[in-house]
This record gives C-alpha cells, sequence and structure tokens, in this order.
C-alpha cells in the first residue's frame, strides 16, 4: 500500500514503538518511534466495507540483510467497533440524542452550541460527550430598511451597517458603510466582511414632488356653489373652506356647498400631501338682484354698455376707486383693480352673458349691470 525508502527512521533501532492505525474511513498512519512515516493512507473500499475484526495487521520493515532483522515484542493489537454519533443543541445539556448515526458529518445546522457524543450502540450505555461546539454565523447582516418615499429635494441616509467590511454600492463609485441619496431607483450593496462572507442589501427609494393645481373653477346656481380644482399635481388630499364657516377636510376634487344667505364668500382650496401644501383661493357672490340699489357715485359712467371689446368705468373725481367684476353665477371674474378717474377692462375675451362691476369710491359702493355681446 506504501513504501519509504528513508530507513535511517527504523535502522539499527531498538526497542522502539512501531503504531498502525487505521481510522473508520480506511485511512492507515504508521508512525516509527513518534514519527510519522505514512500519514493517512487510503485503504482499498474492500478493506473498509469488510469485518475486520479477526484480522491481524504487521508491519514489515525491510532490513536488507539479515544481520539487521528485527524482533517484535509486547504486540498489542487493539480493534475498534464502528461508533455512533449523535448531536444535541443547547449549552449544559446532559441528556444523550436520541437519533445516533454512524457518520461523525452533520449537516445543515444553524448558528448555535451543539454537545456532540459518541457511544457504541443507540442504547448509549457506554455514551460519552465529547464536549459542546459553537457554530457561529460569521455573514454580515445587511439592513437597509423598507422601501421608502422622500420628498423631492430631501436626502436619504442608507447605512449598510458591519464597520470594517468592505462596500461597494451597485450603479456608483461608493465604496463607504453610508451614503446620501436623493433620487428614485433601487440601491443595491455589496458586504464583504474581514471573515470573507458576503451579503448583499437593497431599497427601492421613490421620491415624491410637492403638490400643485393651477387653482380651481367656480360657478354659482342659485345659493349652491359648485367648485371643481385644475390642474393638481401630486396630490393626495383636498380640503375646501367656503368663507362661511362650513368646510370640507380632505374632501374630493369636486365639490358642491350651499349658502344660506346673500353676500361675497372666500372660498379656499388646499392641496396637500406627505410633502406639504399648497392654498389657493377666488371670491363668489351670492347676489339679492331685487335689491340693486341706484347709482350713488356721483358722475359713475360705464360705456358702452352693451359691449362686445373695451368698456370704460370712469368717475370725475380724482379720489382712488377700485373694481371687481361677478358673472351671473356669482363668480369672481377679476379681483379688486385700483384706479383713479378711469380705467378700461378689456372684454374681448369674456364669454357673452351678463356680468356685474362693483365699484367702490371715497367710501360707496355701486353694482353696476354689465352686458358683453
Amino acid at each position: 500500500m506504501a513504501y519509504s525508502t528513508n530507513t535511517a527512521l527504523w535502522k539499527l533501532l531498538t526497542d522502539v514503538p512501531v503504531e498502525l492505525d487505521i481510522t473508520d474511513q480506511g485511512k492507515a498512519t504508521v508512525t516509527v518511534n513518534g514519527v510519522v512515516i505514512f500519514d493517512g493512507i487510503q485503504l482499498p473500499p474492500a478493506y473498509v466495507n469488510a469485518d475486520v475484526s479477526t484480522w491481524k495487521h504487521l508491519f514489515s520493515a525491510g532490513t536488507g540483510g539479515d544481520a539487521l532483522r528485527h524482533g517484535i515484542d509486547d504486540l498489542y493489537i487493539g480493534y475498534k467497533t464502528n461508533m455512533l454519533y449523535g448531536i444535541t443543541e443547547g449549552a449544559g445539556t446532559t441528556t444523550p440524542p436520541t437519533d445516533w448515526q454512524i457518520s461523525s458529518d452533520f449537516e445543515g445546522l444553524f448558528p448555535g452550541v451543539y454537545n456532540v457524543w459518541m457511544a457504541k450502540d443507540t442504547l448509549a450505555e457506554c455514551g460519552q460527550n465529547l464536549g459542546a461546539f459553537e457554530i457561529l454565523n460569521m455573514n454580515p447582516v445587511v439592513e437597509l430598511g423598507n422601501d421608502t418615499t422622500i420628498c423631492a429635494g430631501e436626502t436619504l441616509t442608507l447605512d449598510a451597517g458591519n464597520p470594517g467590511s468592505g462596500y461597494i454600492w451597485s450603479g456608483t463609485n461608493a465604496f463607504t458603510q453610508t451614503i446620501e441619496v436623493d433620487e428614485a431607483g433601487t440601491y443595491m450593496v455589496y458586504v464583504t466582511n474581514p471573515a470573507g462572507c458576503l451579503a448583499i442589501g437593497n431599497i427601492d427609494v421613490d421620491v415624491l414632488e410637492a403638490p400643485s393645481a393651477t387653482g380651481f373653477e367656480s360657478s354659482m346656481v342659485d345659493f349652491t356653489g359648485y367648485f371643481t380644482a385644475t390642474g393638481a399635481e401630486n396630490v393626495t388630499s383636498y380640503s375646501w373652506d367656503f368663507g362661511d364657516g362650513e368646510s370640507i377636510p380632505n374632501g374630493a376634487a369636486s365639490v358642491s356647498h350651499t349658502y344660506d344667505d346673500y353676500g361675497t364668500y372666500t372660498v379656499t382650496l388646499t392641496v396637500s400631501n406627505d410633502c406639504g401644501e399648497e392654498e389657493y383661493e377666488t371670491e363668489v357672490e351670492i347676489i339679492d338682484y331685487t335689491s340693486l340699489s341706484e347709482n350713488s357715485i356721483a358722475g359713475l359712467e360705464v360705456y358702452p354698455n352693451p359691449a362686445n371689446d373695451q368698456v370704460t368705468i370712469f368717475i370725475p373725481n380724482n379720489q382712488q376707486s377700485e373694481v371687481r367684476v361677478f358673472s351671473m353665477a356669482g363668480a369672481q371674474i377679476l379681483a379688486g383693480q385700483a384706479f383713479t378717474s378711469s380705467m378700461k377692462l378689456d372684454v374681448a375675451m369674456w364669454e357673452k352673458g351678463v356680468y356685474f362691476l362693483h365699484i367702490s369710491n371715497e367710501g360707496q359702493t355701486t353694482i353696476s349691470k354689465l352686458v358683453v355681446q
């Protein structure tokens, strides 16, 4: 099975032990005087599978001559039966296992402390606890957190943990434990710890823009107003304040509201999401057309009326005046604009119909009816 030319290990030596050890796997090791000559020589499969309980094992050393013959004294042949192995979990366990196996290899174990046992048979009458052994999880654990959303303009710090490891952030030039991100995307990091174990972590980051709208449209039918948000983007909530003490928080994009009395009301729309809010407002007026007063501003003129192009408002004094325009439905068409003596309104793009001009001067207010053709 094996041969060595190093005769110096045994030649001319007397009274030295020769040991032949064969493992359960059929690997033979020979030592002479404590020096290994053959280490783990694999014996044939036939030997491993055979019943060798009655075999005699001898070691032969070639002498090169009769004068150097060797005598064998105190021969001892020890036979080891096939042992069984078992394992129990938990430090300090003194109860032998219930499951035994011929192989001393245990697979599929999770990190933890295990007691390894050896016995001659499953009764474990001669069972021996060989000791407690701990299996460590050397793999790094990467926790970047749950997928998340940040607001536009914000930054998010991603921390791969495991200080002292090597880091590669996919798709970037970053090789640090932490990075700052402000764009939407999937971020993945490869972490290699000093033991050479690898772990991968990833997170999806979305970016939410601030809410916005172009405003809202309004129309009145008798005492009921109808309001619809326009040009809304990134909006998750619409809140309405109707200017009469009534409101709808977290409502729909289109709502209606009925007022109890005549008057001018400021309607406010607030659009919002988790990243902020924006407000838009306009005035609506419910007019009692039966109680329109006569012109109380001396010398006031509105001409031409009807009109289809431009309208002139003229007041002969030099005091500052203001005009607001409302539709027949009560929606404000023109917010308050100041003027002195006169101003021109461009009505060419207005829809045909009846409009009401609220004109104020020196503490007096007159509502003038204007027809656009």
